[in-house]
């Protein structure tokens, strides 16, 4: 197996207040270059019906989504040895250092979907983001004993977090970033230009926390 770098910019802004992590991402994420591209993944289908939306379908509705909810997307991985997109296959993995994210989002909660993601965050990052995690059932559709109402069911634990700030849906307008704020994003060894409607948004290389041993 080869090392795979985490190919993929964080979503985010200033006004992000959770934040959701996954592990790292499958073949398909990697070849859509965005979270959760597997067609069978439920995630974009649970946390939009928590939040009462219509499931976005591209890649700006998904950041408009995120960010007018004040939530924020990242994974735990910013490289590892992976098979294929086994997370049971994942070695020597190192960490995303989240500490780029939090000097810019005053995150107040950190989620894990899936208990890859819950363990490793636990193991590199909860010390040095002080911030404790909760546990979320993962949206992989290797996740076959949660249904999508049960998903729903348990991921209704993000809305305490955001009650002060969620955004009423019909406040988004699909297909416009969000109040015209260019999200601050930052990606693992690559510098790339991207763009959320008409504004172009410069992403940069993030840095990785060393691993500590296990």
């Amino acid at each position: 197996m080869e090392q795979v770098t985490h190919p993929i910019a964080p979503v985010f802004d200033e006004n992000s207040r959770i934040l959701i992590l996954g592990s790292f991402p499958s073949v398909k994420s990697r070849e859509a270059a965005f979270f959760y591209g597997h067609p069978q993944n439920r995630f974009w289908k649970v946390v939009s019906g928590v939040l009462g939306c219509d499931c976005p379908q591209t890649i700006e509705e998904k950041c408009t989504m995120l960010l007018a909810h004040h939530i924020a997307l990242w994974d735990v991985i910013a490289s590892c040895r992976i098979e294929g997109s086994s997370d049971s296959s994942i070695r020597d993995a190192v960490p995303t250092d989240l500490s780029v994210l939090l000097a810019h989002a005053p995150i107040r909660a950190v989620f894990c979907n899936g208990q890859t993601a819950f363990r490793l965050y636990g193991r590199y990052q909860e010390q040095e983001t002080g911030l404790p995690a909760t546990l979320l059932p993962s949206t992989s559709p290797a996740n076959a004993a949660y249904s999508i109402p049960r998903l729903l069911e348990s991921w209704r634990i993000i809305l305490p977090a955001l009650q002060k700030y969620k955004a009423a849906c019909s406040d988004i307008a699909p297909g416009h970033a969000f109040c015209g704020k260019i999200p601050l994003a930052f990606a693992s060894g690559i510098s790339v230009v991207m763009s959320v409607g008409s504004v172009p948004i410069r992403t940069h290389p993030a840095r990785t926390s060393p691993a500590r041993p296990s």
